[in-house]
């Protein structure tokens, strides 16, 4: 099969939907200008050449001219020459042969890998659903990004989940109190109770001394009345003077014991000081409100580490994302596509980094005119249903486009105002300016 491709050398259409009879022989121009008023028969002409390429499916319900018994279809692609013939019913026959005679085993197959997706009409391209052309363009780039696909769904749905936990995290450190003030470490209530016996026991010592001094006191109080009793008894009692003189000697002696011992309590009993056991009682009434507090603090700092690791692990997933992103990227500009500057990534396809939908009419012309030759490789013909929408500048770049790849447009048009244009009345050609049509 020809390396240039397949061109249309001659259709041939009778009793074909809206057709009575038509015979086009395109010459060398890329662009063949249907022109003709609605219901004419135009898109009939059209569905008939898209008809003789696709199969059945294809196909529409009533292929048959009301009124005529069948329908005809006679396509020449030079290298192949397709035929099919329909009834009214829908059935019918179909026959393909090369140019040296032979017939393919499996023509409908062979038929279907010359047309591309939207190879007929390429203005299909910027009129489909953002993600059918995105799925269109990322077919024809043959770069496979699912695995960095499913890779980065998995990732952004993880990092989505460590990011509620970051904001259920941080809505909790917000709420808990913070005190200032407040020791680091929690009151120990034994510690201060067993300081606070230890105080009371210092005191009770103090009290014993204090008690020892009481009796020392009293000691000396009657050894003075003894004093003075034995000194009555000497000077009443001359017979027990020398036993009265050897007890005042003893008490003498037991008095002076007794006040030294009592001016050595009382010399202790001056250096003694109660310390003040009130401090610590409060402290042991305020340890349970203190120790609340150092916890609240000790809960908060313990959320706050928290919300920073959650945090280190969203930024660390973060940045997996971008370089899961840059992978892509780096994919999808080495791809091979169809015109310069045309790419695309999650959001859509690009041109020149503008969204499809940005870009202009004629750059979207453009895009959709290269998809469908990137797409149809084999057979060079595209069908353009649309074609009244399309300024002079469009047509002017259609043009263009054709002749730069070596394709034929067949471009609907309402009305009878363009140039060279094939005008076909109820169904039948009824003029045309280029000699290469024939009508019967």
């Amino acid at each position: 099969m020809s390396e240039n491709g397949l061109r249309v050398v001659e259709l041939r259409t009778e009793n074909f939907m809206g057709i009575k009879l038509a015979e086009l022989r395109p010459g060398p121009d890329g662009l063949v200008i249907i022109g003709g008023r609605n219901g004419a028969g135009k898109t009939s002409l059209l569905d008939s050449f898209e008809c003789a390429i696709r199969g059945k499916k294809f196909h529409p319900d009533r292929p048959v001219r009301d009124g005529a018994e069948k329908s005809d279809v006679t396509l020449d692609l030079g290298e192949l020459k397709i035929r099919r013939r329909f009834k009214p019913d829908g059935s019918g026959t179909f026959h393909v042969e090369t140019a040296d005679g032979m017939v393919p085993r499996k023509p409908q197959e062979m038929l279907d890998a010359l047309a591309g997706a939207i190879a007929f009409d390429p203005l299909e391209f910027s009129r489909m659903e953002p993600k059918a052309r995105l799925e269109l363009v990322r077919k024809l780039a043959g770069v496979d990004v699912s695995d960095l696909d499913k890779q980065r769904a998995a990732l952004y749905e993880e990092r989505t989940g460590v990011n509620h936990e970051a904001k259920v995290l941080a809505g909790q450190l917000e709420g808990m109190p913070r005190h200032e003030g407040v020791p680091d470490e929690e009151v120990s209530v034994n510690a201060l109770l067993q300081h606070l016996d230890e105080l009371r026991g210092e005191i009770g010592a103090n009290d014993t001394k204090r008690a020892a001094m009481d009796d020392a006191r009293s000691i000396v109080a009657e050894r003075m009345r003894e004093r003075v009793e034995w000194r009555d008894a000497v000077e009443n009692m001359e017979r027990q003077l020398e036993e009265a003189r050897e007890r005042l000697s003893a008490a003498v002696e037991a008095e002076r014991q007794a006040t030294d011992d009592a001016d050595a309590l009382q010399a202790t009993l001056n250096d003694l000081v109660d310390p003040d056991p009130a401090p610590i009682e409060e402290q042991i009434k305020t340890a349970s409100t203190t120790n609340q507090l150092v916890r609240d603090n000790a809960a908060r700092v313990k959320r706050a580490a928290e919300l920073r690791a959650v945090k280190d692990r969203s930024e660390q997933m973060t940045g997996q994302l971008q370089a899961i992103d840059s992978q892509k990227a780096a994919r999808i500009a080495s791809a091979s596509l169809p015109l310069d500057g045309l790419s695309f990534g999650d959001d859509g396809v690009t041109l020149n980094g503008i969204p499809f939908a940005q870009i202009s009419s004629a750059e979207q012309l453009r895009a959709s005119v290269a998809m469908g030759i990137a797409l149809n490789p084999k057979l060079h013909v595209m069908l353009i249903r649309d074609g009244s929408l399309l300024d002079a500048d469009s047509m002017g770049l259609l043009a263009e486009m054709a002749a730069e790849h070596g394709y034929q447009c067949f471009i609907e048009r309402v009305g009878n105002a363009d140039q060279g244009a094939i005008i076909i009345e109820a169904g039948e050609v009824v003029g045309a300016e280029r000699p290469a049509v024939d009508a019967a």
